[in-house]
């Protein structure tokens, strides 16, 4: 007999593969787009005389930045791989395999220290000089505007903090007792079905218990 899976599991479950589907579609655009931004970017500037130059903004970035290509790619192949670890997760959870307790774990703590590192990445580098070089590119335009930099700073933060969300709700699910009584019990059920072990059969005739009987005879 198939273990019963709690509606918990079946949430989480649907969860983390509707976020992991969302998340590699994401990763697939993401690596198109960045393939293609240096045409794009360049048809842009043609185009768009007065448009933000994108191909510069790039240059800058890639000069002053420390590792900032290395950073570039490895966030998006680290992306993939969590997204791959999650839909994973999503599968386990749906059919209550064991590994998926520990699965569960290992993409909660990873995912926040990734969108933590990110987080202290981008605030102490890439927000200072983006914010230096968007003034810069509006005060080529001549328009009067100033970005400020603790709303860049914010957005980046509410960003980190959104992307933990998840991974903290489902590092709160795994490390539950239950949880683990609960993979435990479905393995056993597994388990004992797969060797035809089964519980007896309680079989109660309620017909024959409202017969009347009649003593034996007397000898």
């Amino acid at each position: 007999m198939p273990a019963k899976r709690p509606a918990s599991f079946t949430v989480f479950a649907v969860l983390c593969i509707v976020f992991a589907s969302i998340g590699l579609l994401c990763d697939f655009i993401g690596l198109a787009s960045q393939a293609a931004s240096k045409a794009i970017a360049g048809a842009q500037a043609k185009n768009n005389p007065g448009q933000l130059d994108q191909q510069e903004m790039q240059k800058e970035f890639e000069t002053k930045l420390p590792a900032y290509l290395a950073y570039q790619w490895g966030t998006m192949a680290v992306s993939f791989v969590m997204h791959v670890i999650l839909l994973a997760t999503g599968i386990g959870l749906l059919r209550m395999l064991p590994w998926s307790r520990p699965m569960c774990i290992v993409y909660g703590v990873l995912t926040i220290l990734i969108q933590l590192g990110v987080m202290v990445y981008t605030l102490a580098f890439i927000t200072p000089l983006l914010d230096e070089l968007l003034n810069k590119q509006f005060e080529k335009q001549g328009t009067p505007v100033t970005v400020p930099g603790w709303a860049l700073s914010l957005g980046v933060i509410l960003g980190s903090l959104l992307g933990m969300t998840y991974a903290i709700i489902l590092l709160i699910f795994a490390l539950r007792p239950k949880m683990a009584q609960q993979l435990a019990g479905a393995g056993n059920l597994d388990t004992d079905t797969a060797l035809g072990r089964q519980e007896p059969q309680d079989f109660y005739d309620e017909d024959y218990q409202r017969q009347r009987h009649e003593p034996p005879p007397e000898l």
